[in-house]
């Protein structure tokens, strides 16, 4: 099976965010942070409200129920800005350009602006399937980034990727909510 597919900045955030919402230590980072700062403003309101300084323990203890709530929106933006700096910095040379893939029992072969690379299955670790992508990683540390609207046949390589999961023993993975939260 052949496809040809072109990737953009787009499907590099999403491969990004997608990443970073496995990673247990960011998942860590990020409840730590949220509920860090909302101890903080409310143990300092409520000192300061025992202290008899009610409009400051009022106005901090304010301040506090619109954290909980608005960090995660600013934290969510504030991850993807991060992450479009990075994008820009390190694969502008691979945005828009239009890559062919040929899958084999044994290889994928990856023709890219004259180059060819040929990977042998047995490095594939995982498969994951959202609602917008299909990821195939390997034991490199590589994914292939596989966006379900700018593939023709996505379905035809959605079939051959189980296939091809089910004959190396890998588990193919699907979350098709998935999204950043």
């Amino acid at each position: 099976m052949i496809i040809e597919y072109k990737i953009d900045e787009q499907d590099f955030l999403t491969y990004q965010l997608w990443n970073a919402s496995r990673s247990e230590a960011i998942q860590r980072k990020r409840q730590r942070t949220k509920y860090l700062f909302l101890a903080f403003y409310i143990g300092l309101g409520l000192y300061s409200l025992y202290d008899g300084k009610t409009v400051f323990g009022s106005i901090l203890l304010i301040v506090a129920s619109i954290w909980f709530y608005v960090y995660p929106i600013w934290e969510r933006s504030n991850y993807s800005k991060h992450f479009k700096k990075i994008i820009d910095r390190k694969y502008k040379n691979k945005l828009g350009r239009v890559a062919s893939l040929e899958i084999q029992d044994k290889y994928f072969i990856i023709i890219d602006d004259g180059s060819e690379s040929r990977i042998a299955t047995t490095e594939i670790t995982e498969m994951y399937e959202t609602g917008s992508t299909v990821y195939v990683s390997l034991q490199n540390g590589v994914t292939f980034i596989f966006p379900k609207l700018k593939i023709k046949n996505i379905d035809a390589l959605i079939a051959r990727l189980k296939d091809l999961a089910l004959n190396l023993g890998i588990i193919y993975r699907i979350d098709l909510e998935w999204e950043w939260k």
